[in-house]
């Protein structure tokens, strides 16, 4: 998804699905084979726009995300190699910094105004996927981190909702004219965090007030039909099974514990 130009900026519409074959084995290429450095914090970052770096005199005419405005601002993150770098991209679902140039990541445009509602189900699926393989495999990961605007966050926390919350999701929220506000900040999480054991309280985003927001890269069509679902989903609500033999079941599928923090994030999130 272009996370800021326009679309005659970008030019046309291409390989903007999700189910494409190149999009399609990218997929399946991160999923088998990638997996964050286990000694650095993993940031999960926004995608944006490509039409500055398609211009550059190179022999790869592909976007590179990470060499985007947006990303450039965020530089106390985005350039530190501390840092596992990870672009929450529609349609290739993610792109590490670390794989960006690989030969068999794929090129594409997905101007937002293209986005589907079927499409951001299955983004959010999909990165469910790989949290929870790293979760399985990186079992002492306590926090992902999430910097940038708020549409890539909640696709990211629905997501790790999704599977059960087996992350902690620390985040800094600004509009792409602030993104370098909302990097100094994370930074700060992350220090804070990684290097001195203390987590800041951050209380989740006020969804309505997304919803109702101007922003134009929203598919605000996708968000609305969330919310439509979460209000059915607490009206009819039925409970099968108690939290603490939710946590067991999911113990004995993926072979992992849940910290104390985890149990108690879990509980919170059920009660909304």
């Amino acid at each position: 998804m272009s996370n800021c130009p326009k679309r005659k900026k970008d030019g046309p519409s291409f390989n903007n699905s999700f189910l494409t074959l190149p999009n399609t084995q990218w997929f399946h290429f991160i999923f088998q084979n990638w997996l964050p450095d286990v000694d650095k914090p993993l940031v999960f970052l926004p995608c944006g726009g490509g039409f500055k770096t398609r211009k550059k005199k190179s022999k790869d005419t592909r976007k590179f995300i990470s060499n985007a405005m947006g990303h450039q601002v965020m530089s106390i993150v985005t350039r530190n190699s501390d840092y596992e770098r990870v672009i929450l991209s529609e349609p290739l679902t993610v792109i590490p910094y670390s794989l960006e140039a690989h030969n068999i990541r794929p090129d594409y445009n997905l101007p937002a105004e293209d986005l589907s509602i079927q499409s951001e189900w299955i983004f959010i699926e999909r990165v469910g996927m790989i949290l929870m393989k790293i979760k399985a495999e990186q079992s002492n990961r306590d926090f992902v981190y999430y910097c940038g605007c708020r549409h890539h966050f909640f696709i990211l926390w629905f997501a790790n909702k999704l599977v059960g919350n087996p992350f902690i999701i620390i985040y800094a929220l600004e509009d792409i004219i602030h993104y370098s506000r909302a990097a100094e900040t994370l930074h700060k999480y992350i220090q804070m965090i990684e290097h001195k054991g203390e987590e800041p309280y951050l209380e989740l985003p006020p969804f309505e007030k997304f919803l109702k927001s101007r922003g134009r890269y929203t598919n605000r069509a996708f968000w609305e039909s969330i919310n439509i679902v979460q209000k059915k989903i607490e009206k009819y609500r039925i409970t099968i099974t108690t939290p603490e033999e939710h946590k067991k079941g999911f113990e004995q599928i993926y072979n992992f514990e849940y910290e104390p923090n985890f149990q108690k994030q879990l509980e919170l999130f059920s009660k909304k």
